[in-house]
């Protein structure tokens, strides 16, 4: 089990459409720019990207390899880097040209684990 960091992207109510270049664009930049940059000198040991069955949003799962890679992430330069360059290609506000509301982030720890065997 790995300590893990929850971000949960909200389009906007009603959604602003993406034209298909638009959708294929982000696609692009989420799975082959930023989730390798996320990978990339963080302590993240795998990101997996979910879209949300009702449309609602995207949702980032964020595991470290440990928790002191975690704490010492949330602090990190690399951090405030990445969180740029996300602001910068799809931000999150009021703006009328805003795909999304918000960003929610969320840390847990592990505490206890089960499988169906």
């Amino acid at each position: 089990m790995r300590p893990m960091m929850i971000v949960d992207c909200l389009w906007k109510t009603p959604r602003k459409p993406m034209t298909p270049e638009e959708e294929k664009e982000y696609n692009h930049w989420c799975d082959e720019v930023h989730i390798p940059d996320l990978l990339r000198d963080t302590g993240m040991v795998r990101v997996t990207r979910y879209r949300d069955r009702d449309g609602a949003g995207i949702f980032y799962i964020q595991e470290f390899e440990s928790e002191e890679a975690l704490e010492k992430y949330l602090v990190s330069e690399r951090r405030r880097e990445l969180r740029r360059e996300t602001e910068t290609h799809y931000p999150a506000g009021d703006d009328s040209r805003n795909f999304f509301e918000k960003r929610t982030v969320r840390c847990f720890l592990p505490i206890a684990s089960k499988e169906l065997t």
